[in-house]
């Protein structure tokens, strides 16, 4: 039978044509698929062959028997997955996937099509394995003793100009994975599984992501010992052999790409003994060998014949010791055969993100731009989660640039977490920009530790190299314990002499600097201290503004997918940031790039309170009612999208101190940016805590409206749906996240108006609620707190068309 085969690339699959051309009576070469023309019309010509840079075409062509895959590595079990679908047989080369686990899918693949796949290790097809086969049969080779493997390259600039190679992302590894898995495989051919394996891994020969170097041990199940070393950085390419053996030694000729296609040399312990051996040698004739004896195999195999083709379960075994040489390496321990597929490295051979991963990095993350070992910390952060991470941090990192005495010293005073994934990552992790065009990704290394607790938090703070202590705490995280410990810390400046410092609150919350600033004074006990937070210490208010979900497990798989490096703690967020700060520093101030310097913050501050994280809950509270899970759909809702934007003209601002030419360019903005679908920003983490944003971000804005005789029904009524979204979740036995969570849980068993008059006694959220706009909450919570999907979406069509008339 003639195979019909389709070659996929035009690089490698040079050589593989010319095996097929060997064969003509069992190989017809009928396509050759690859982007470039200039490589794949010359190989056309040579097999009267198809031109396409199709590869669906390819897959769907009935006339095609067998896929041959030699394409960049990271498309080799994808294509090889969809190639055994279509019901080809399929030829990959190595690596045959970036996993074991996904190795194991193209296993399910082959199993399911009934079709075979064949990876490509050509270098077995040789006269010398022959010669081992044939003194082995004649009991001349005795046991495996030890074994000496040589991979030592020449790999330069030129090589890697290709720009797949040398990276994570799309070579999948480097010299382990690309050059000497063909050694590695021989060795399995003539001295059994490995058993057991030791490696120490480094790049010294290339600027490149991956691997270049090694060194390694191997134990065999049958006992014996293997050395195995690597280096692409030798003057020439070179692969050697030495095999030892109870009853022989043999060293094998030197050729790189054919080590088994040359004279080997094997000598007898017993001298006795040579002459049968130098005989048995030249008995064995010569063998198709390379690419003529491998695509040989294959038509064997697939005619049904006795074959030494080569079976997928070898190019498991191959990568499956790949990947125990990258797990020794990285863990620095002795790693055992065969592997567990809960092992994390079997599902990606992407290293972790750390210092070391990013030397010689030529991947797509933009790296920082300056020396981390020199940065020496100038800034306090209390509260690293992903918004600081996601905004200050970031504009730090561009600062150490030109400064690099403002690294960050970050405290985490609730979980240790954030500080557990960031250490062994050396503290930096990849800031990932999201929109409709894409994804940007940039590694942070502004973070210099995070530290936890309350003694942590005051070492750090009273440090005197310590000219910034920055807060995100969130709302309900400005406590009188907050304020104790720091004017704790700043007593401890003043008795130590320390200079002056700056708290600068980064939480959305009116006035943050006064408010961190009151509780800070409200717990000084000694004139010391005080003397030194008049005089040393100043309180500025900022405002902050960027969009940040929380990352999620799909994001770290996709974002390891473009970086090529895995990392447990990444940040996804907007491209938008903005960060506006009051320019009354007590000490140093950072020239922090893209800060807005104003004398008053309140207005931007307000303005952002207001329309953003106003309009963001309101379609928190209201969205899942409407089958919506993040703001990008909330707002492709038409009727949302009426709500929220009449809200914010007609109630919001009027109120606003910012003129209207500022005003409306930034509400259009606004909305662009909770369109973004690039960000995956879930209602549900924008409900929580709403005990202490739906005073700032809905009752604010409505006194103010009330207070100048305006009518503000889109705000009622976002306030009405903050009741409507507790009593619904009291109801459904939903736990709900916020501080008051115990106290909340009771008004689902109240009368609208008697749940309503709770929240508005003395200290609770809603205590200054005028009596009349109580009672339009009470009338809009009758309409919406039992509504069905369809009745609130008619209700809100209907109010919207109501303020319209």
């Amino acid at each position: 039978m003639i195979y019909r085969v389709a070659i996929l690339g035009g690089g490698i699959g040079q050589k593989h044509l010319a095996g097929f051309l060997a064969s003509p009576t069992r190989f017809r070469v009928q396509t050759i698929c690859d982007l470039n023309p200039d490589v794949a019309k010359p190989m056309a010509e040579r097999c009267d062959a198809h031109v396409t840079d199709d590869i669906d075409s390819v897959l769907a062509d009935p006339e095609i028997d067998i896929v041959d895959i030699c394409l960049p590595p990271v498309m080799h079990a994808p294509i090889a997955i969809r190639a055994l679908e279509a019901g080809k047989h399929v030829i990959v080369e190595k690596p045959i996937a970036g996993s074991l686990v996904e190795a194991d899918r193209i296993a399910a693949a082959e199993a399911a099509s009934g079709k075979r796949v064949f990876p490509v290790f050509q270098y077995r097809f040789g006269r010398a394995f022959e010669q081992l086969s044939a003194l082995k049969a004649a009991g001349l080779l005795g046991d495996p003793q030890v074994a000496t493997l040589e991979t030592h390259w020449n790999r330069k600039a030129n090589y890697y100009a290709n720009p797949w190679r040398g990276t994570w992302a799309h070579e999948l590894g480097g010299a382990v994975l690309s050059h000497a898995i063909h050694i590695h495989d021989l060795l399995g051919q003539v001295f059994g599984p490995v058993s057991e394996v030791s490696a120490m891994l480094a790049t010294r020969a290339n600027p490149v992501a991956t691997e270049d170097c090694g060194a390694m041990s191997f134990v065999m199940q049958n006992g014996a010992l293997v050395t195995s070393s690597i280096t692409l950085g030798a003057p020439t390419d070179s692969s050697r052999l030495r095999l030892v053996f109870s009853g022989l030694s043999a060293e094998s000729a030197r050729n790189p790409y054919a080590p088994g296609e040359q004279q080997w040399r094997f000598i007898a312990r017993d001298t006795s003994k040579q002459k049968e051996i130098d005989d048995t040698v030249a008995s064995v004739p010569q063998v198709k060998q390379g690419f003529v004896g491998f695509c040989a195999a294959i038509a064997d195999a697939l005619d049904g014949a006795d074959s030494n083709a080569i079976g997928l379960e070898d190019g498991i075994k191959a990568l499956e010791l790949a990947t125990a040489i990258y797990h020794s390496d990285r863990s620095g321990t002795r790693v055992q055969l065969p592997l567990s597929r809960d092992l994390e490295i079997a599902r990606s051979l992407k290293p972790d993100l750390n210092a070391k991963a990013l030397v010689g990095y030529r991947g797509p993350a933009r790296l920082p731009q300056y020396d981390r070992d020199a940065v020496t910390p100038g800034i306090v952060h209390l509260g690293i989660g992903h918004f600081h991470r996601a905004h200050q941090a970031a504009y730090v990192d561009s600062l150490l640039e030109q400064d690099p005495s403002w690294g960050i010293r970050a405290i985490s005073l609730q979980t240790p977490r954030t500080r557990d994934l960031l250490k062994p990552q050396d503290w930096v992790y990849t800031l990932a920009e999201r929109d409709g065009d894409g994804v940007s990704t940039r590694v942070i290394g502004s973070v210099l530790s995070v530290e936890c607790g309350h003694q942590a938090a005051l070492d750090a703070m009273s440090d005197p190299a310590i000219r910034l202590i920055t807060l995100t705490v969130t709302e309900k995280g400005y406590t009188p314990e907050l304020g104790a410990l720091i004017t704790e810390a700043l007593g401890v400046r003043a008795r130590n002499g320390a200079g002056p410092v700056t708290i600068l609150s980064c939480d959305n919350l009116s006035g943050n600097g006064q408010v961190i600033e009151r509780r800070v004074r409200a717990a000084i006990r000694d004139m010391q201290t005080k003397r030194y937070v008049d005089k040393s210490v100043s309180f500025p208010s900022s405002m902050v503004d960027r969009i940040t979900p929380a990352a999620t497990e799909a994001d770290r798989r996709s974002l390891a997918e473009i970086t090529g490096f895995k990392d447990a703690a990444p940040v996804v967020t907007e491209p938008f940031s903005q960060w506006v700060i009051e320019d009354r520093f007590a000490g140093p101030r950072p020239d922090l790039p893209g800060v807005e310097w104003v004398r008053r913050v309140d207005p931007y501050e307000t303005a952002k309170l207001w329309l953003l994280n106003g309009a963001h809950t309101t379609l928190a509270l209201l969205g899942p009612i409407l089958g919506h899970t993040h703001v990008s759909d909330a707002i492709a809702d038409p009727v949302l999208l009426r709500l929220v934007d009449q809200t914010a003209r007609r109630d919001v601002m009027p109120g606003l101190a910012l003129k209207p030419k500022k005003l409306e360019p930034y509400w259009e903005r606004l909305l662009q940016r909770f369109a973004n679908p690039g960000l995956q920003h879930e209602l549900a983490q924008i409900a929580m805590d709403s005990s202490q944003k739906v005073p700032q971000r809905l009752l604010a804005p409505l006194l103010a409206a009330h207070k100048a005789k305006r009518d503000a029904p889109g705000l009622v009524l976002g306030i009405a749906a903050w009741l409507a979204y507790l009593r619904r979740a009291a109801r459904a036995g939903e736990t709900v996240q916020d501080p008051l969570a115990d106290d909340l849980r009771d008004l689902a068993d109240l009368a609208p108006d008697a749940a309503l008059m709770l929240l508005c006694a003395p200290g609770e959220p809603l205590a200054d609620l005028p009596e009349d706009l109580a009672a339009q909450v009470v009338e809009h919570l009758l309409r919406i707190d039992d509504a069905t999907p369809e009745e609130l979406e008619q209700g809100l069509i209907t109010f919207c068309e109501g303020r319209d008339a």
